[in-house]
């Protein structure tokens, strides 16, 4: 559990895009060569579609629901906020991630990194060679408890760690969480940033 927990920090960063992140070249067949960083914009979330009852206009006419609701109190200041998340391989093997986040409108609260991910790796117990697929599964809850967390002070909030600093502080080797050999590959499905059980941001793209 400690190594797929290490292993999704990759995962702080994805969205509506998806993304991989691979390394340690070798036994499974048809990775790319370098898939090492994702950076992801952040908008505010909003809910799902609850029952139809509108249609969004132009020329992708979907069903809808109106009103647009949100899911958390916190929101970007429409003037000066905005938010990124990050998440960079290192030859470490590590992954280095990070959220910078500015003109956030819920001043002193704890905001964590939170993401769904799809993760196949090499570390499985079958020693199978073409390696196990887990989830796709919400590690929300997971980040949350490891305090992946910034408090928003004067409306901003970062946080900059990396996945062996997070969960095995001065490892070396076979200790650590992120391992040479292992070839991780985080599927981001979704990500973003949670505040308390709500989602109140995630990775997405905003056209004004």
């Amino acid at each position: 559990m400690r190594r797929i927990v290490g292993a999704i920090l990759c995962s702080m960063v994805g969205s509506l895009l998806l993304g991989s992140v691979a390394f340690a070249a070798g036994m499974r067949p048809g990775e790319p060569k370098k898939a090492n960083k994702i950076q992801l914009t952040l908008a505010r979330n909003w809910a799902d579609q609850g029952v139809v009852n509108d249609t969004t206009t132009g020329s992708l006419s979907l069903p809808a629901h109106h009103p647009a609701a949100t899911t958390d109190a916190c929101a970007f200041d429409s003037a000066t906020g905005g938010g990124k998340l990050s998440a960079t391989v290192t030859g470490t093997p590590d992954i280095k991630f990070a959220i910078k986040m500015t003109g956030v409108t819920c001043e002193g609260v704890n905001l964590c990194l939170a993401a769904t991910i799809k993760l196949t790796t090499q570390g499985c117990t079958s020693a199978d060679p073409m390696g196990c697929t887990a989830g796709p599964t919400s590690f929300d809850a997971i980040l949350s408890a490891a305090n992946l967390c910034c408090t928003v002070t004067g409306g901003a909030c970062t946080l900059a760690t990396s996945a062996n600093a997070a969960f095995s502080p001065g490892c070396s080797g076979a200790a650590c969480v992120i391992t040479a050999g292992s070839q991780v590959n985080a599927q981001i499905l979704d990500s973003g940033v949670t505040h308390g059980a709500n989602r109140a941001f995630s990775s997405a793209l905003f056209v004004p």
